[in-house]
């Protein structure tokens, strides 16, 4: 075999060791963050921690994807370069667009070189047999780490360069880098005696001519396996066949082994997918996908649609509704892609003919729904096929309505059982929203977006409206909420009034954290009383200011009466017992007593000047908008008092994870980040949607019932709770960050399937690149 062969094996064999790697290494990295965070408590540095894992967590395929487009131009690199004198730069090589800059910056910001010396260290005697063996398939006399185009140099630097793609803060990529490099050098030696075997098979010794020989040889490794074992047939005829075909080919031997041992029929040109193209890059761009993670619109903004096809569509459509079973999980494009290719007119109908028929063949097998429920959503075979023939959105946007119709079913019926009270009536339901696709005469956005309304409907009906506990618990969370926000408006109002102003602390803290409770209270039940309450704060800060002139003092004799019995009877409305009332209006007559003594020549603000000052905050015209993340202790406590009017009770999650610190104040966050995260567990985050919390000593299965229009707070159904559970969203995120809840479901079912049909692409060139 020629050299260029060998080494495009090597090439193939790395990734695809690398690609089976990818979870083990995904919870190696996740664990590891969250063992160190968990050492530092609370401090600054295990927020950077816990910030690391979510992003690792949530942008895993993005990762992954950016890891293997760096990883992949690096190798190209180094096998154009290896034992060359005239080493090109990096960016004239065609078709790459990364700098060696860009490379250095990395290698600066990483320490670079002390995690290859973790990897050489790691590899141990594997790398050196590595350098020696490639050295004698460049006939070289020499072994050198530099020659070689897998040394750990290409490894650490590609894997840095994809966690580059999240643009993560500083301190939050460098741990992230760090981790992940530290688990992959434990995976290192594996990977380099993978291949050592492979060259070993192709007789490539591991003694250079100028070496001794040893005394004994080790016997050789069995050779590495670069790709799944493939059925005789597709061994047979697999490089003959036309890409496209190979490549369903190759999606049927992972879902259907009996039926991928079939002979193999091929489809009459023109064919989509040719020998000059990349199955992986153009499928990514037909779902929106750009390098480095970047999505965008997809290449093909629209598609013939010929009569013909169309035609054939319905024909088929009617034919296999009239053998409707319930068990049915047949791929019937699949079955019928003959006749559909034939019809019709422009490759880009071929590829999404072909393309759907591989998205489906994912999800009718899909192990993690019910049977009943894939068969259900494999009737919608044809109703999908005609809508992503003439809407290319369907694959380029992923809140496309049909997209979300099949994600929403998944999630809510992931796990069904026959002993879930919902699992009849849920299926019930997903059959006459079927039922109804089935029957419509036309396929469209509009279609799905009713049908998606329908089972959002559904969901809210049977998991809200329909329990009394679930109504009153929902109200009293609302009610919390709007109260919190109320308070932290008035709060955040009061800070921007006192800001420049010296106060005794005790006064500022009254005046920032208990007086705005009291404002918020008596506003519920009497505006007018709740804007004496907001006119009398600058009277209040005047009040305890020194007096310089008699004018003043007998000003503030007269003021003090009505501001005293203000402030007497709204106290309890801050949550203040009788101690602490009277501890606060003891250290009041104390300081207004210094106030007016004689003898102070520094005056403060005038009560005019003041009251200009607070004139916004006294007419409530503070900002508007939703409020922000609630303090957890201020939220529990504005939820304990709406709990408390409940019969049947609410179990309070906050109160009792509140052993779990939030991050300290001023600790380095990527805000920019932190949205990101948000949005994307917000994404997640609706009714019937199944997740595992840690609760009562054990994982509980729990199903989210609501989540509030601010989305600050959650109810839960939590198995063998006999109330409902209410979480706020903050520590909801906070404990998926601690690994204390996780989703049952970690990626929706449509995406799970686009994410299988792209890593199957990339597969399947792998093995295609060997030949």
């Amino acid at each position: 075999m020629m050299r260029t062969e060998i080494l495009r094996d090597l090439q193939a064999a790395l990734l695809d060791q690398l690609q089976q790697a990818w979870p083990a290494l995904l919870r190696t990295v996740a664990d590891g963050l969250l063992a160190q965070a968990d050492r530092l408590g609370g401090s600054p540095a295990a927020t950077v921690l816990l910030d690391a894992r979510a992003a690792w967590l949530a942008f895993d395929a993005e990762l992954r994807q950016a890891w293997f487009e760096q990883l992949q131009r690096l190798l190209e690199r180094g096998l154009q370069t290896a034992f060359r004198r005239d080493k090109p730069s990096f960016a004239q090589a065609a078709g790459h667009n990364l700098s060696l800059q860009a490379l250095a910056e990395v290698e600066q910001e990483l320490a670079l070189e002390r995690q290859i010396a973790q990897f050489r260290s790691a590899a141990g005697e594997a790398l050196n047999e590595l350098n020696a063996r490639i050295a004698n398939l460049y006939h070289q006399p020499e072994g050198s780490e530099r020659e070689n185009p897998f040394r750990p140099y290409v490894l650490c630097g590609s894997l840095a360069l994809g966690i580059d793609t999240l643009n993560l803060q500083g301190e939050i990529g460098s741990a992230l880098k760090k981790a992940a490099n530290q688990a992959l050098a434990s995976q290192v030696a594996a990977l380099y005696q993978g291949l050592n075997a492979l060259l070993a098979a192709h007789a490539i010794p591991v003694e250079l001519p100028l070496q001794i020989r040893r005394q004994a040889d080790s016997p050789a490794p069995p050779p590495h396996a670069a790709s799944p074992a493939l059925p005789a047939t597709l061994h047979a005829q697999g490089r003959h066949l036309p890409r496209s075909d190979l490549l369903l080919r190759w999606i049927q031997m992972k879902t259907s082994p009996d039926a991928a041992r079939q002979a193999i029929a091929q489809s009459e040109p023109p064919h989509w997918l040719d020998s000059q193209l990349n199955a992986g890059q153009l499928l990514r761009e037909l779902f929106g996908q750009r390098p480095g993670g970047q999505t965008g619109q997809a290449p093909f903004t629209t598609y013939a649609g010929s009569t013909v096809l169309a035609s054939s569509i319905a024909e088929l459509e009617q034919s296999v509704a009239g053998q409707a079973d319930a068990s049915d999980l047949r791929n019937h494009i699949l079955e019928h892609r003959a006749r559909l290719s034939s019809q019709a007119r422009e490759p880009s109908e071929r590829m999404v003919v072909d393309v759907v028929a591989m998205l489906f063949e994912f999800m009718l097998h899909d192990g993690k729904l019910p049977s009943s429920v894939r068969s259900q959503l494999g009737r919608l075979q044809f109703q999908l096929l005609k809508l992503g023939l003439f809407d290319p959105t369907l694959f380029a946007e992923r809140q496309h309505p049909a997209r979300q119709l099949f994600n929403r079913i998944g999630s809510v019926a992931i796990a069904l059982s026959a002993d879930d009270p919902l699992s009849d009536g849920l299926g019930e339901a997903i059959r006459h929203l079927v039922e109804q696709a089935v029957g419509a005469p036309h396929s469209d956005v509009a279609l799905f977006e009713r049908l998606l309304a329908e089972l959002e409907d559904y969901l809210r009906r049977t998991m809200q409206h329909d329990d009394p506990r679930m109504v009153q618990a929902a109200a009293a969370l609302s009610s919390a909420e709007e109260r919190s926000a109320h308070y932290l408006h008035a709060m955040a109002a009061m800070r921007a009034a006192l800001d420049g102003l010296t106060l005794p602390a005790r006064l500022e803290h009254f005046l920032l954290a208990t007086w705005p409770l009291a404002i918020e209270r008596v506003g519920r039940d009497d505006a007018a009383q709740a804007r004496s309450c907001r006119q009398l704060v600058p009277v209040l800060v005047w009040s305890v200011q020194p007096k310089t002139s008699n004018g003043e003092r007998m000003q503030m004799l007269k003021r003090l009466p009505e501001l005293v019995n203000l402030l007497s009877r709204h106290l309890a409305q801050a949550r203040l017992n009788d101690a602490e009332q009277q501890d606060f209006l003891d250290w009041l007559v104390a300081a207004h007593l210094e106030a007016l003594k004689e003898g102070h020549t520094r005056a403060g603000a005038s009560l005019a000047e003041l009251e200009a000052r607070f004139a916004d905050f006294m007419l409530g015209s503070e900002a508007t908008g939703a409020a922000p993340d609630y303090p957890a202790g201020l939220a529990a406590g504005f939820v304990a008092e709406a709990a408390e009017a409940l019969e049947g009770g609410l179990e309070l999650l906050d109160a009792q994870f509140d052993a779990l610190a939030l991050p300290e104040a001023g600790a380095p966050r990527d805000e920019a980040l932190a949205e990101a995260l948000k949005a994307r567990v917000l994404e997640q985050l609706k009714t019937g949607v199944l997740v595992d919390i840690a609760f009562g000593g054990s994982a509980r299965r729990a199903r989210l019932n609501w989540i509030s229009p601010r989305a600050a707070s959650l109810l839960l159904t939590i198995a063998n709770l006999d109330k409902p559970a209410a979480l706020s969203v903050q520590l909801f995120r906070r404990l998926l960050a601690l690994g204390h809840v996780r989703f049952v479901e970690s990626e929706p079912l449509f995406e799970r399937a686009v994410q299988a049909l792209l890593r199957n692409a990339d597969e399947m060139e792998q093995w295609a690149r060997q030949g």
